[in-house]
């Protein structure tokens, strides 16, 4: 899904390389294009984790996957409790 491939200007071969890091554009594309500022607030809650690097703000990718894996845990977890309520 996130395979990016890379040239090596030195070489021109590509290489499929996976970044640790990706912008904030991209980041709201893989979190199901939420908004710049729900990116900025995700971020000062400690949801994701982030880098600036100069003017550019950077998302980590892993913990996009890890804010997404605890939602759905979350998800699974109320359908599991409402469930057992009906029972």
């Amino acid at each position: 899904m996130r395979e990016e491939k890379f040239s090596d200007s030195n070489t021109r071969e590509e290489s499929e390389v996976e970044p640790r890091v990706v912008s904030v554009e991209v980041a709201q594309r893989l979190l199901g294009d939420v908004t710049y500022r729900q990116v900025g607030l995700m971020l000062k809650r400690g949801d994701l984790r982030g880098c600036k690097l100069g003017r550019r703000r950077l998302i980590e990718l892993a913990s996009i996957d890890e804010y997404i894996d605890a939602r759905l845990a979350e998800a699974r977890k109320l359908r599991k409790s409402r469930k057992a309520a009906a029972a």
